[in-house]
């Protein structure tokens, strides 16, 4: 299960989905087999994990799709929608989900933070650093957004900026 969890981790979706078979299928037949041992029921959790992990990210894209439909305002659930599309790879859902937030509520930082950090991981580095800056002058103290100023200064190669932000942080 671990290992499924690293190959999805990976971006390996399909050797994942393989190994996570062939994980399960062993967990069932140490269910069948001792349905009542400690083994069995360490097999039941790791099962659930996993499928939480690798197999329901969808379903539960949909269940935070129909929180925000019910409550235009649930901000919790965007931000939880918008990392599900991240950890799918849809990068423009995912950014187009933090925006609605942003949007709707300019002054949610954890919002501003999560988009920073996913541009960050894009390579989007200006935009990164656009988001952390914006945090900052709404909290001028976020350890959060000084990291993340930190680590696109960085990767823009302003190193000595970098220096300054991380050691704020």
């Amino acid at each position: 299960i671990y290992l499924a969890d690293h190959y999805y981790d990976e971006d390996n979706p399909v050797m994942a989905e393989q190994v996570y078979q062939k994980a399960l299928g062993r967990y069932l037949e140490i269910i069948d087999n001792y349905p009542k041992s400690r083994m069995a029921y360490l097999a039941r959790s790791l099962i659930e994990k996993s499928y939480q992990q690798v197999k329901c990210w969808e379903q539960m894209a949909q269940k935070l799709r129909k929180a925000i439909a019910e409550n235009d305002d649930a901000v919790a659930a965007y931000v939880e929608l918008a990392k599900i599309y991240q950890r799918q790879n849809k990068y423009s859902e995912a950014i187009a989900t933090f925006n609605a937030v942003i949007k709707k509520h300019p002054d949610y930082f954890e919002a501003r933070l999560e988009l920073g950090k996913l541009h960050n991981d894009m390579g989007h580095y200006d935009l990164a650093q656009q988001q952390a800056e914006t945090v900052l002058r709404m909290q001028e103290y976020n350890v959060g957004a000084y990291i993340l100023n930190g680590y696109a200064q960085f990767h823009s190669k302003a190193y000595g900026l970098a220096l300054k932000s991380f050691k704020r942080a």
